[in-house]
């Protein structure tokens, strides 16, 4: 059969590993052994979940990628700000997705309570001639609070952390094989 006329002839043809050739056209994201490396923003993650590696009922979730905190960030949370970290947009499934979810919708409650417990007596002092004790107790206690949510944001459980940011690239461990399957390795 004669196929030097015929552009498409070639396409149709379907090699082995016609499924691993979308896995090198996958812009920044690697394999390097067990573990994912994926650029910052940019990475363009499998359609399916990293965590259980199902294909079905995945959409992605904006996620940022930090590093596991360390015994300093747990009594000084400022010096979270100053820690790198890589933004991603991972596939996951419902589940996955809806316990991150809660898991950040805690983390919002806490914020907002402390908000709430610092301005709430804030306003009420303001226009009073003579004003009561108990917004004093309330100015008190929004600084716990708050502390207490900077140490759940940094210390809660996240759907991936990073072993090693390097740069703009995160290298992170737990992904599943059928994922790490799908991207190629490092060069």
């Amino acid at each position: 059969m004669n196929t030097s006329g015929n552009a498409f002839a070639a396409s149709q043809v379907q090699s082995p590993s016609a499924d691993r050739s979308e896995a090198a056209t996958r812009k920044y994201i690697w394999r390097d052994g067990e573990m994912l490396i994926a650029r910052n923003i940019y990475a363009e993650f499998p359609p399916q979940c990293i965590i259980c590696g199902q294909e079905n009922h995945c959409s992605q979730l904006p996620c940022t990628v930090r590093k596991p905190p360390g015994a300093m960030l747990l009594f000084l949370p400022a010096a979270a700000a100053f820690t790198p970290y890589v933004k991603a947009n991972p596939y996951v499934c419902r589940v996955h997705r809806r316990t991150e979810l809660r898991a950040r919708w805690l983390g919002r409650a806490l914020l907002t309570a402390a908000i709430a417990l610092f301005v709430g007596p804030l306003i009420m002092l303001s226009g009073l001639e003579r004003p009561p004790t108990w917004p004093v107790f309330g100015l008190a206690c929004s600084v716990p609070v708050l502390y207490g949510w900077a140490i759940y944001r940094i210390a809660r459980t996240r759907l991936v952390r990073a072993k090693h940011i390097k740069g703009s690239d995160a290298w992170i461990p737990g992904i599943h094989p059928t994922v790490l399957d799908g991207c190629p390795q490092l060069p």
